[in-house]
């Protein structure tokens, strides 16, 4: 998909010859910058099933809260005495810190502890745990992010076991970063009682991801169509794409993206507007070619844009609005 106005099409066949992407994601010259989602397709080993005994839903409505803040029963109280008005107990998963250090407390006694104050609150129903563990962005090789994989389920089934001992059934135990998506195999044949995967980024993918290892170019849905505005250098050019369409993340591969196809060229700086790539001596870009960019860390840069150009096998199919862009309060 791609940001743009309404009146950005799929572009002639003249258009795309011109252009040094992929042919049929050539665009409309009405606006210059847009960021593209393309239809990705899955093979088997892509899906996750958890068996239906695991789960507990029902036909009826459920509300269910995670509860972040967990390093302070505060959070539970007020949920507890809002929960009060309510003709059904509300649901809750209580997080453990699993080594992000973000929120959570640490596996074992003390998230059991936790746990244990909670199902017994008024108004509230302990349906399990749940963890993140984006530490595992932070790994420095795939055996250090399997024992990432490994750790976070480990720190809720620990919990879990603890919670058994005193009569309670976390029946819900979930867990989920993209990276550590890559060893779930791994993780379900270790931790079957693991009942929940939740990986964001995977949607996409991203820049980072290829550089953990855990993606490529191919299967990342995201990407930003930029164009040369500017060749003041052999060895540098400037793209009409800034912060405000990339985002600022930083890459573990340093820049602050990834040119497709071209791994060589550096994405060296960000201003609101531009991006100053650092090129190869034989790059042979001019003003006017078009590029796309795969963002570093994709779940930004969406809410930066008010639509989105939908492609699938290379042709643009529809736009999507942002419902969410601009809701922050």
């Amino acid at each position: 998909m791609s940001a743009g106005g309404p009146e950005s099409k799929a572009a002639t066949a003249e258009d795309a010859a011109t252009s040094k992407v992929t042919p049929a994601l050539s665009i409309s010259p009405e606006k210059v910058c847009f960021i593209v989602v393309k239809a990705r397709e899955f093979d088997a080993k892509d899906m996750v099933t958890i068996p239906d005994e695991a789960s507990n839903a029902t036909d009826d409505a459920m509300m269910s809260v995670r509860e972040d803040h967990t390093d302070d029963p505060v959070v539970a109280d007020g949920l507890s005495r809002m929960a009060s008005s309510l003709t059904t107990p509300l649901d809750v998963l209580v997080e453990v810190d699993s080594g992000l250090q973000r929120v959570g407390l640490a596996p074992g006694e003390e998230s059991a502890a936790l746990a244990l104050a909670v199902a017994g609150l008024p108004g509230l129903r302990l349906r399990g745990l749940l963890t993140h563990a984006g530490h595992a962005y932070r790994a420095r090789s795939p055996e250090e992010r399997e024992q990432i994989a490994m750790g976070e389920a480990a720190a809720l089934v620990q919990t879990a076991e603890l919670l058994a001992d005193h009569g309670i059934d976390a029946s819900e135990l979930s867990l989920g970063s993209t990276p550590t998506l890559a060893s779930i195999e791994a993780v379900k044949a270790a931790y079957p009682a693991i009942t929940e995967i939740r990986p964001g980024t995977y949607a996409f993918n991203d820049a980072n991801l290829i550089a953990l290892g855990v993606a490529t170019e191919a299967n990342c849905a995201l990407s930003v169509l930029v164009t040369v505005v500017s060749r003041p250098a052999a060895d540098r050019m400037v793209v009409d794409a800034g912060s405000k369409t990339l985002a600022a993340d930083p890459g573990r591969a340093g820049g602050f993206g990834r040119v497709v196809n071209h791994p060589d060229h550096l994405i060296e700086t960000l201003s609101e507007e531009h991006a100053v790539i650092r090129l190869p001596p034989d790059a042979d870009w001019r003003i006017g070619d078009r590029l796309e960019v795969i963002p570093n860390h994709a779940c930004p840069v969406p809410n930066l844009a008010d639509t989105l150009l939908g492609v699938r096998h290379g042709q643009v199919e529809r736009e999507i609005r942002v419902d969410a862009r601009g809701r922050n309060r």
